[in-house]
């Protein structure tokens, strides 16, 4: 029972960092979004007024004019728009999960379940988790080691701060 209990507990982590990855992608896609759209939107607004003050620079400022258009011709096609939506339907996907995997995690970890529920808690657990992936991306999610080490450490200190001493440093599985 007491594996049973630990490989649910290592689930129960690993949707964490889950949650706490796409948070982050979402915040780092978000920021790209905006860069983009703020640089093409100054660029397009201010292009005259430079080039007549800056006639020294004139080749540089139809350089800048001239990537700006061809950020505002290829934008539709980047990902970021469509990660934007997946990822924020997939992060409140995951978080409903977690809800309800912690509050299983209570039980669990109170003995209050046998192994049979454990076993079917885990399936359930696995099978939502894929859905909630299925559902809500229309794409992979690109793998980055630097958010998933901050995901980790985030998660490390959420459970350190909620269930103080479970989650130890051999909880770490990759998302």
């Amino acid at each position: 029972m007491l594996v049973l209990q630990e490989y649910f507990w290592r689930e129960f982590y690993r949707l964490k960092v889950h949650v706490i990855y796409i948070e982050l992608a979402l915040g780092r896609t978000e920021k790209c979004d905006r860069a983009i759209k703020m640089f093409a939107a100054i660029t397009s607004s201010a292009s005259i007024g430079p080039w007549v003050i800056w006639e020294d620079y004139a080749f540089a400022w139809g350089g800048i004019i001239a990537v700006s258009q061809v950020l505002n011709a290829v934008r539709p096609y980047m990902p970021y728009k469509e990660r934007l939506k997946s990822y924020s339907a997939l992060r409140l996907n995951l978080e409903e999960l977690l809800l309800t995997v912690e509050s299983r995690w209570i039980d669990i970890a109170a003995g209050e379940c046998t192994e049979a529920e454990i076993r079917n808690a885990l399936a359930g657990l696995r099978s939502a988790r894929q859905k909630a992936f299925g559902k809500s991306l229309t794409s992979t999610v690109p793998h980055d080691e630097k958010l998933l080490a901050e995901a980790e450490e985030k998660a490390q200190e959420y459970f350190n701060n909620i269930y103080s001493g479970e989650a130890s440093n051999d909880s770490h599985e990759d998302a």
